[in-house]
C-alpha cells in the first residue's frame, strides 16, 4: 500500500504565506525543460498582467489562495480585475501581496496520485486522509478544521482552493462528512491529472535546436535578404510542407543579439491565423535560422503600389476583409500584452486563401490581385514590446517614422499606437498613398512641432462608414481613438464577417460543434496526436475552421474563453458539465483560460478520416526509434509535442491501456495496427451512430468540414509514399500510402496549394522527372521558378 504523509493540523493559517509546495515560475514552466524549478518564486511580472491570465489570488474572506484569472487590466494605473473579485481593482501596490503566478503540480505529486488511480487506491486513500483529520470516532470534520484539510490537500495534490470545495461541499453546518469528502477528493484529483497530462508548453527559446536546418529542409531560391542575412524558400523534405527559412548572420547581430532572442519569444507568445508562424529555430557556430510560414502574395504593399501604378481602384469589400483580419491580429497581439510599434503595409504578408475564388465577384481587377478574399499575415516583432499599464511613459520612441503615433514620439507608447498605425495602412489602401508625410531627419523638436501644427490627412473616396473608422483611427490625441477590439466593433468592419453565400451553413457548424463538445473523450495520445498535425499546417488551409473560430472569438482576442467556449456548446444541445469539461480537455497547453487557435484546430481534426492516415503513419515512423515498426513505451513520447512536461509517466500509461502490458515489460511492443486502430476509433467517442455518419457525410463534400485542410494533406503526404518511402510491415500489415498514381491535375493543384503557382513550369519538371511528384520534382521547381 502507498505510505501516505501524516496530515499536520498543528495551527490555523497565519495571512498570505507561501504553501509548502514551491510554486514553479510559470514562464519556466511552459518552456521546454526537463524538470520544475524549485525555491522561491518570483512574483508576476508586468508582462503576465494581461487579460486571460491564470493566477493564484490570496483571499481574505476565505484566508487561502485560490485560482482567478485577470478579467480586466486598466491601462492608465495598472490595477486589474479578477473573476473572483469582478467590482473591485487591485492596484499595483496590492498586486506584491494579493496575486502571484498560478500553482502547478509538481512531478512526484502527479506521480503519486497516478498510481493511487492505477492501484484504485482512491477511496482507501481518502478514507486514511479523512480519518486522520477527523478522528476515528468523529462523524464528521469540524468546520473550523475544513481550512487546515484543504491546506493539506493543496500540499499533497500542487493545487490551491481546496477548501474552498470542501466548505461548499459541506451541507451541514455540523461539518463535512466522509462521503462529502470523498467526492471533493475525487474531483480534485481529476482535476490534477487533467492538469499533468495537457501541460504541453508552448514553444520557447529553449527549444532551440542545434544545428542547421538543410538536413530537415531541401533549400530553394533565395527570397529576399536585409541587413542581417536572408531568406530562403524550403521544402521540408518528409511532410512536403513549404516554408520560409531566415538565415541571420551571428557576427553581423552584435548588439542585437537581444532584439533577436525577443522576436522569437513574441512570435513564440503568439498564435493566431493571421500572425506569421514561427515553426522551429536551429543555431550553428555561425547562423540563426528561423523556420516561418511562406508568404507566396508578397508584401500588401507592393500589391497597394500596383495598383497605384495601374490606377486600379482595390475594391472596398477586399479593404473590410483585409482590415478586419488586421484588426483581429492586433487585437490578439495586444491580449498577449504586446503591442507591435511596427505596423505599415511592408510589415503584412498575403497568403493564397484556399476555397475563395471570386469571393467578391466579377467586379475586381484579377491582374492587382484583389479578386480573391485575401489572407493576411502579420510579421515582423522585432521591435515588439510588452505594455506595462500605469508604467507606459519614457520610452524610447521606435518604429517607421511615416506610421509612428503621435504620442509615441514623446515616449508614450500604448497599444492605441498600434491602432494609428493600422489607420495609416488603412488610408494607404483607400488612396494608395500615406496619410501624413512625416521626415525625420534626426531631430524630434521637429516632429514635435509638425504634431503640434494638427495636419490633417488628404481625403479619400470611400464609404461613410469607412470614412468614419478611418477617422478615428487617425485621432491624433490618443485618448479619442479606438482600441483595437472596439474597431472590431465597427459598421465598416462589421460588412466583412460572412453572412450567406460563404459563411458557414447549419448543418456544418452544428456537426463541427457536437465534435467540439466531445473533446475530453478522446485519449491523451489522441490529443497529442492531432495537437502534433495542427501544429504543422499554415492557417490558410483551413478556411471552415476559421469561420468557426472566428462566430466563436465574440471579443475578438484570437483565442477562445472557456466561459465563451461552454456557452455556445450549452447553446447547441450540450449539458453544462459535458460542455465545462470538454472547454477544459481543449485548453491543452493550460497557460491561460483560453483555447489558443492551434488548440482549437486539434480538437477540431478527426483523425478517422482515411485522408490523415498517411500523416498519422509518418507521426508513427517518427516516433519508432529503431525503425523496426513497433513503438515501445518509450518510443511513445515522440508522438508527443515538445516539451510535454509528464510525457514519460504519460506514455507508459498510455502503453499499457493500449497493450495491456507494463512499459517494463522486456519485449513489449505496439504495432502499427493497434496505434492506429485506437485513433480511428478514439476519434468517434461521445458521438452517436446517427452523428457519425452525418459527419462522414459532411466531410466528403467540397465544402465540407474539413475542405481544403484534408485535400491538401493527404495530396502532399502521399507524395513521400509515392517516391518510395511506402512500406510493407514483416507482419503482413499493409501501411497507408500505397496509392495509384496522380494525375497531372492532381499534381499540379497540390503544388498550387504548396505556393507553386507556375503551372506551365511545374508540368514541365513533372515531366522531366517521369511524371510523379516527388523530392525531386519540389527541389527542381524551387531553384528554377
Amino acid at each position: 500500500m502507498l505510505q501516505m504523509p501524516t496530515p499536520g493540523y498543528g495551527q490555523a493559517r497565519q495571512g498570505p504565506s507561501r504553501p509548502t509546495t514551491p510554486v514553479p515560475d510559470i514562464r519556466r514552466l511552459y518552456g521546454a525543460q526537463s524538470g520544475l524549478p524549485e525555491g522561491p518564486v518570483k512574483a508576476l511580472d508586468q508582462s503576465q498582467l494581461v487579460k486571460g491570465q491564470q493566477l493564484d489570488y490570496w483571499s481574505d474572506h476565505n484566508r487561502c489562495w485560490m485560482p482567478a484569472l485577470i478579467t480586466e487590466v486598466d491601462s492608465e494605473s495598472g490595477g486589474i480585475c479578477l473573476n473572483v473579485k469582478p467590482n473591485a481593482y487591485i492596484s499595483r501596490a496590492d498586486q506584491r501581496r494579493k496575486i502571484r503566478a498560478r500553482t502547478i503540480p509538481r512531478k512526484e505529486q502527479v506521480a503519486m496520485m497516478r498510481a493511487i488511480l492505477q492501484q484504485e487506491k482512491v477511496e482507501e486513500v481518502a478514507e486514511q486522509i479523512y480519518i486522520s483529520a477527523a478522528g476515528s470516532d468523529s462523524r464528521s470534520v469540524p468546520i473550523e478544521q475544513v481550512p487546515n484539510l484543504g491546506a493539506y490537500l493543496d500540499n499533497l495534490l500542487g493545487l490551491v482552493g481546496s477548501q474552498i470545495h470542501l466548505t461548499q461541499s459541506a451541507r451541514s453546518d455540523n461539518g463535512l462528512t466522509m462521503d462529502e469528502f470523498k467526492k471533493v477528493f475525487w474531483e480534485l484529483l481529476q482535476m490534477q491529472q487533467d492538469i499533468s497530462v495537457q501541460a504541453i508548453p508552448r514553444f520557447s527559446i529553449e527549444s532551440i535546436r542545434e544545428g542547421s536546418p538543410w538536413e530537415k529542409y531541401s533549400k530553394g531560391k533565395e527570397l529576399g535578404h536585409g541587413t542581417y542575412g536572408y531568406v530562403y524558400l524550403a521544402n521540408d523534405k518528409h511532410s512536403k510542407q513549404v516554408r520560409a527559412v531566415k538565415e541571420i548572420a551571428k557576427e553581423k547581430l552584435q548588439g542585437d543579439m537581444q532584439a533577436m532572442k525577443k522576436e522569437i519569444e513574441n512570435l513564440t507568445n503568439l498564435d493566431h491565423p493571421h500572425i506569421l508562424k514561427l515553426y522551429e529555430v536551429y543555431s550553428t557556430n555561425g547562423h540563426i535560422y528561423l523556420v516561418t510560414d511562406f508568404c507566396p502574395g508578397g508584401e500588401l504593399h507592393s500589391h497597394i503600389s500596383a495598383a497605384r501604378r495601374s490606377r486600379q481602384e482595390i475594391p472596398e469589400s477586399w479593404i473590410a476583409e483585409a482590415m478586419l483580419q488586421l484588426m483581429q491580429a492586433i487585437c490578439h497581439i495586444h491580449v498577449r500584452g504586446i503591442i507591435h510599434l511596427d505596423l505599415k503595409s511592408q510589415n503584412i504578408m498575403l497568403m493564397p486563401s484556399q476555397k475563395t475564388a471570386a469571393f467578391f465577384g466579377q467586379d475586381a481587377p484579377s491582374q492587382t490581385g484583389f479578386a480573391t478574399k485575401p489572407h493576411l499575415i502579420v510579421i515582423d516583432l522585432g521591435i515588439a514590446m510588452h505594455f506595462k499599464p500605469g508604467d507606459y511613459r519614457g520610452n524610447r520612441p521606435m518604429g517607421t517614422p511615416m506610421t509612428m503615433a503621435p504620442e509615441v514620439w514623446c515616449g508614450e507608447i500604448t497599444p492605441e499606437a498600434d491602432v494609428f498605425s493600422c489607420g495609416c495602412v488603412f488610408f494607404e489602401l483607400l488612396s494608395g498613398d500615406m496619410p501624413f508625410r512625416v521626415k525625420f531627419e534626426g531631430n524630434f523638436e521637429d516632429i514635435v512641432k509638425f504634431w503640434r501644427s494638427k495636419p490633417r490627412p488628404a481625403s479619400v473616396r470611400a464609404s461613410a462608414d469607412a470614412q468614419d473608422l478611418l477617422k478615428n483611427m487617425l485621432a491624433q490625441e490618443r485618448g479619442k481613438r479606438p482600441s483595437a477590439s472596439q474597431c472590431l466593433g465597427s459598421a465598416f468592419l462589421k460588412k466583412a464577417v460572412p453572412k450567406g453565400k460563404g459563411s458557414l451553413d447549419d448543418a456544418k457548424r452544428e456537426a463541427l460543434i457536437k465534435r467540439l463538445g466531445t473533446v475530453h473523450c478522446r485519449s491523451v495520445l489522441y490529443k497529442n496526436v492531432a495537437l502534433t498535425i495542427a501544429q504543422d499546417w499554415p492557417p490558410n488551409q483551413m478556411p471552415t475552421f476559421k469561420q468557426l473560430f472566428n462566430e466563436l472569438d465574440v471579443l475578438g482576442t484570437g483565442a477562445l474563453s472557456s466561459e465563451t467556449l461552454e456557452e455556445a456548446l450549452m447553446r447547441h444541445g450540450i449539458e453544462q458539465g459535458e460542455a465545462t469539461r470538454a472547454a477544459s480537455a481543449m485548453n491543452l497547453s493550460q497557460d491561460k483560460a483560453a483555447i489558443h487557435w492551434t488548440e482549437f484546430v486539434a480538437a477540431c481534426i478527426d483523425l478517422s478520416l482515411p485522408e490523415f492516415e498517411p500523416k498519422v503513419f509518418k507521426i508513427f515512423q517518427d516516433a519508432d526509434t529503431d525503425k523496426d515498426n513497433l513503438l515501445a513505451a518509450d518510443d511513445l513520447m515522440n508522438t508527443f509535442p515538445q516539451g510535454h512536461k509528464y510525457s514519460k509517466e504519460t506514455a507508459a500509461t498510455i502503453f499499457r491501456d493500449l497493450t495491456g502490458r507494463d512499459a517494463q515489460d522486456k519485449g513489449a511492443r505496439m504495432d502499427w495496427s493497434t496505434f492506429y486502430r485506437h485513433l480511428r476509433s478514439c476519434a468517434l467517442n461521445g458521438l452517436d451512430a446517427s452523428l457519425a455518419s452525418d459527419l462522414q457525410s459532411l466531410q466528403s463534400s467540397q465544402w465540407g468540414i474539413f475542405s481544403g485542410v484534408v485535400d491538401v494533406i493527404s495530396t502532399a503526404a502521399s507524395t513521400y509514399f509515392a517516391s518510395g518511402g511506402s512500406q510493407k510491415s514483416p507482419h503482413g500489415v499493409t501501411f497507408p500510402g500505397e496509392k495509384a498514381p496522380q494525375s497531372m491535375k492532381d499534381m499540379l493543384k497540390a503544388l498550387a496549394e504548396m505556393g507553386f503557382s507556375q503551372t506551365e513550369l511545374n508540368r514541365k519538371i513533372i515531366r522531366e522527372k517521369g511524371g510523379r511528384l516527388g523530392d525531386d520534382v519540389i527541389e527542381a521547381i524551387m531553384q528554377r521558378s
